[in-house]
């Protein structure tokens, strides 16, 4: 049995539930499954919503962030048989107790976990120790959608030809080094 998986990762701030769902309609689209589009969007827009809570947003007031400090978040979609999965990493490492989250009072913002059980099949939470966990949810993608066949790449049209490089250009003024130069500069990186 064949299966497929799309990942893609984010950075935990407010913009990734948008960033997740324009990935997960582009998977389902592209995997001939559009019957899941809806649910599967609303799915992991709840369970990237509740990453980026789990792993701290960056301060609300500051204007620019630097990447290598943002939290990471991770988001892989994938079918296996009649099953599509969705899945979310996050580096927060306390497991999501199904039942509190669910029954939480709708006004606090708690529906989230009770929209994921009612349009699941199924979804739990994987605690890796030390390296966060992975909250998924599970869909019925219908039977044999997995058989896609492998496609071979589109051949370059006939009339296509190549283009050759063109010579690099020097800035205008600028002159070329002379042998000097170049022995200074071998000298100095060696």
């Amino acid at each position: 049995m064949q299966s497929l998986v799309n990942r893609i990762k984010l950075a935990a701030t407010r913009t990734a539930p948008h960033c997740a769902r324009a990935h997960v309609r582009h998977t389902v689209l592209s995997w001939a499954v559009p019957h899941l589009l809806d649910d599967a969007r609303l799915i992991v827009s709840e369970l990237v919503t509740n990453a980026v809570e789990a792993t701290g947003r960056p301060e609300r007031d500051r204007t620019c962030c630097v990447p290598e400090t943002l939290p990471v978040i991770a988001v892989r979609t994938r079918i296996s048989g009649d099953k599509f999965f969705i899945e979310v990493w996050d580096n927060d490492t306390v497991p999501t107790d199904r039942e509190a989250q669910a029954d939480r009072d709708p006004d606090e913002g708690g529906r989230g976990l009770g929209i994921v059980t009612a349009l699941s099949r199924d979804f739990g939470v994987v605690v890796l120790p030390g390296r966060g966990k992975i909250v998924w949810a599970e869909l019925c993608a219908g039977p044999g959608v997995a058989r896609v066949r492998r496609a071979a790449p589109t051949p370059l049209p006939p009339a296509y030809r190549r283009m050759p490089l063109a010579e690099p250009r020097q800035p205008v003024g600028a002159s070329t080094p002379g042998p000097a130069f170049t022995r200074h500069a071998a000298d100095r990186w060696a």
